[in-house]
């Protein structure tokens, strides 16, 4: 494939995914059909179908981009993390909510996809954050789910709130909630 092409598709994948994002924005995703997503991507419903098999297929294949990305920079985290690894994570994960932060949003609203929250919640417990030294096999169990749903809330305040603080500020928050 040349370069040429790799970008085009890019750009054709990035319009697709934009106007699910917005059409996501207005309505539940049972809603949303290929062709209006095709109509606002400004592509025939058969481009669509070159990446997608229905709009089902794509919101997935987006969420599993996602944590695969969420899981590789928490795997960069080594067993006993220092300070300064667990702050660099959580910098990358607001950097990360921050460059995605329209599709974050619809994501992560009450009304947009509670099962994406149910995975990323299953990604980070499979990947076991040595966020701190855990006392006990059943302190862990407890606190893991904890931290994620209070990472998850963390993010939703800060993107309902318009991303007033920059994602270093949010950073060191997580950092004196979670660590401190």
């Amino acid at each position: 494939m040349t370069p040429k092409t790799d970008r085009r598709t890019q750009r054709t994948q990035r319009a697709l995914l934009d106007a699910l994002t917005t059409l996501m924005a207005q309505k539940r995703i049972n809603r949303i059909s290929v062709k209006e997503i095709a109509d606002l991507a400004d592509v025939n419903r058969s481009t669509f179908y070159l990446y997608y098999s229905d709009v089902y297929d794509m919101l997935a294949k987006v969420e599993t981009e996602i944590l695969e990305d969420l899981r590789t920079a928490a795997l960069a985290l080594s067993r006993t993390p220092t300070r300064a690894e667990v702050q660099a994570f959580f910098a990358f994960l607001f950097h990360f909510i921050e460059e995605h932060a329209e599709l974050a949003k619809v994501l992560l609203a009450p009304e947009g996809d509670s099962a994406f929250i149910g995975r990323i919640k299953d990604a980070v417990l499979e990947v076991r954050i040595p966020l701190v030294r855990s006392p006990s096999e059943r302190y862990a169990r407890y606190f893991f789910p904890f931290v994620v749903t209070g990472c998850v809330g963390v993010i939703q305040e800060w993107l309902t709130e318009g991303r007033t603080a920059p994602p270093s500020e949010m950073a060191a928050l997580m950092m004196q909630l979670v660590v401190d």
